[in-house]
């Protein structure tokens, strides 16, 4: 179930206040689109794949923001998904289109196999100089998950 709220980003007024925080740079990216003291509607659940999931989005984050190839990590996203096969097919303006499926409702199976197709589309395309442990590594050292 998800839970929908209202919220504004700013400082903390007082010792111990709760918030949430961006500890991550997709996070920051996307708190950096509000201006403080301003009011955001925010929608969050904790789906039981979110480790995963995060590796996913930062493996096209890194991939978006270190060539000119996209505007938007976001649009790595989508093409990457594409590439691979993950769509489905919408009817719109009179003609059927193929659009990269929602990652909000997939099976973890699901998930890991996108991935890992994801993953050989960029050392095939990105990086063909780089192992597929070594992206990794640097994607999990990028999300704070290697110490």
């Amino acid at each position: 179930m998800a839970t929908e709220s209202i919220l504004t980003k700013r400082a903390a007024r007082w010792k111990g206040e709760i918030g949430l925080f961006a500890d991550n740079p997709m996070a920051e990216d996307d708190l950096r689109l509000c201006a403080n003291d301003e009011e955001v509607r925010v929608k969050w659940y904790s789906p039981r794949n979110i480790k995963a999931l995060r590796y996913l989005w930062g493996l096209c984050y890194k991939i978006g923001n270190s060539t000119d190839r996209y505007l938007h990590w976001r649009e790595a996203m989508e093409d990457l998904k594409m590439r691979v096969g993950f769509t489905r097919i919408i009817f719109r303006h009179k003609k059927f289109e193929l659009r990269g499926k929602s990652l909000s409702q997939v099976s973890n199976e699901e998930l890991l196999l996108v991935t890992r197709q994801i993953e050989d589309e960029i050392i095939k395309e990105f990086v063909p100089y780089m192992k597929p442990h070594q992206l990794r590594a640097e994607v999990e050292e990028m999300l704070g998950a290697r110490k």
